[in-house]
């Protein structure tokens, strides 16, 4: 009887095996992707099987949110998109070559993300979470209407402690307070107590792909990684810092923490108020958003920063923050600098950036010396080398764990916001970043990203020959099912 019933669940595991080999197959994942999950599933046929229904499921099809971003910016601004396409299309002729690359990026991501230019805008940034979190809480006690918040990570720590004491406060005086947190990236770090505090305060808060929900654990593999603050509307906040205090001090594994976050005023705040209320209705709220929340385009001030707010998610049509940093490698003619603590490029990122060193661009890029997790960290070792014999400067920073998400086309074009350059951050996270059109604010980002330099070591080419034969097979190993993380 026994024999009888493993040669049944035998026979059935491999029938599931085939059918999810055949719709992996059919799938319009990489060949990268589908080689790596048939690896899986023929190697691991048990736990292959489990983690393809977890996490290798193509949800796409099943619509896994209510919303998109996208598509509502397309909704509502169909006809400001439109006039922009005309606004571009100079830009695209101009003499001036830094014009030009403007304008094609403009016109990228108004066609990949629906993303309209805004100008009249003004921004700070900010480089450690001390200076982030002093003057948001001065924001958060300004606020007289509204606060919405939205964070990947969010943990009811000291920090998270001091925000709830202001946002009690204010919720007491009538502010409507609400926030986000996603489901996997602050699950057990907020305290019951923490929730129960904030429910008997007034507080409205809601868990992106709840995993207390049966369902959203089937789409355990996709992450909320935005965040976004936004203070009555005037005020927003967007850039790479969760709520922890490892944000302003390191925590017990870093010396200090870097870290690039932006506090924006002007006409893109409505995009971000926009982004925020449709991830509130895709975490199972009430849909808020109204033709009046978006900026008033007709009467915008002509100074100040463009900025575009792009935004991509498992569910895009397109991959709309990857594109544009292809955009931004191709289309670079004297410097790209990156930052990203994990880099996991692809083959498409990878072999743009050979490019454009090997036709004479500064390629910098800038990540993590001690890593936060060993497996990105690995994989991306596996991309260094070719990197390195084409000219791309590759370095390391010491001084803390580096956490920031920037890129700079020649000091001229500024993306700054939560997007690493890794797979899973083009294709199974929600991002959003804020595009920057200014050789002011772009050259501040280039300066700051030359005084980090000085507290990096540098990635020498005989440094990777010299690495043991099992740590390459390690990585080469990691490499192969990068394309699952």
């Amino acid at each position: 009887m026994a024999e009888t019933i493993r040669l049944v669940l035998y026979i059935i595991n491999m029938v599931l095996v085939v059918g999810a080999i055949v719709t992996v197959v059919r799938s319009r994942k990489t060949p990268a992707s589908v080689i790596a999950w048939i690896m899986a599933l023929v190697v691991l046929p048990v736990v292959g099987l489990i983690a393809y229904i977890f996490v290798g499921i193509d949800r796409k099809a099943l619509r896994l949110v209510r919303q998109i971003p996208e598509d509502v910016f397309t909704e509502h601004l169909s006809s400001i998109l439109d006039r922009q396409e005309a606004l571009v299309e100079p830009m695209l002729h101009s003499e001036d070559a830094v014009i030009r690359r403007m304008g094609r990026n403009m016109r990228l991501l108004s066609r990949a993300a629906a993303a309209p230019v805004t100008v009249g805008n003004s921004i700070r940034s900010y480089y450690c979470g001390e200076d982030k979190f002093g003057q948001l809480l001065k924001d958060l006690g300004s606020a007289r209407e509204s606060i919405h918040m939205e964070y990947y990570i969010w943990r009811s720590d000291s920090l998270g402690r001091r925000l709830l004491s202001i946002l009690m406060e204010k919720a007491g005086d009538g502010v409507e307070v609400r926030l986000i947190f996603d489901g996997w990236g602050s699950f057990g770090r907020i305290s019951y107590a923490y929730r129960r505090q904030m429910r008997e305060a007034g507080i409205r808060y809601a868990f992106f792909l709840d995993l207390s929900n049966p369902v959203a654990r089937l789409k355990i593999n996709y992450r909320n990684h935005r965040k976004i603050a936004v203070i009555d509307g005037r005020i927003a906040y967007t850039g790479g810092m969760n709520v922890g205090t490892e944000y302003i001090t390191g925590g017990r594994r870093f010396p200090a923490w870097r870290d690039t976050h932006l506090r924006i005023e002007g006409p893109s705040v409505s995009l971000l108020q926009a982004v925020f209320l449709v991830d509130w209705h895709n975490s199972g709220k009430e849909l808020l958003l109204r033709d009046e929340d978006f900026p008033d385009f007709e009467n915008e001030r002509t100074d100040g920063l463009p900025i575009q707010i792009a935004v991509s998610g498992p569910d895009s049509q397109w991959e709309g923050i990857r594109l544009h940093y292809l955009e931004l490698v191709n289309g670079a003619r004297e410097e790209i600098l990156i930052q990203s603590p994990y880099f996991i490029p692809g083959e498409a990122l990878e072999q743009a950036l050979i490019a454009a060193a090997l036709r004479g661009v500064r390629v910098v890029l800038m990540t993590v010396g001690k890593p936060d997790k060993f497996i990105p960290f690995w994989a991306g070792q596996t991309y260094f080398e070719p990197l390195l014999e084409a000219g791309v400067e590759i370095f390391r920073y010491q001084a803390g764990f580096l956490h920031a998400k920037v890129l700079v086309q020649d000091r001229a074009i500024a993306s700054v916001g939560t997007c690493n350059v890794d797979l899973r951050s083009f294709s199974l996270d929600y991002e959003v970043n804020a595009v920057v059109y200014s050789t002011e604010y772009a050259g501040e980002q280039a300066d700051r990203f030359t005084e980090d330099l000085n507290r990096c070591s540098r990635v020498e080419l005989n440094h990777l020959k010299e690495m043991s034969q099992p740590a390459k097979l390690r990585n080469s190993v990691v490499r192969l099912f990068s394309p699952l993380m």
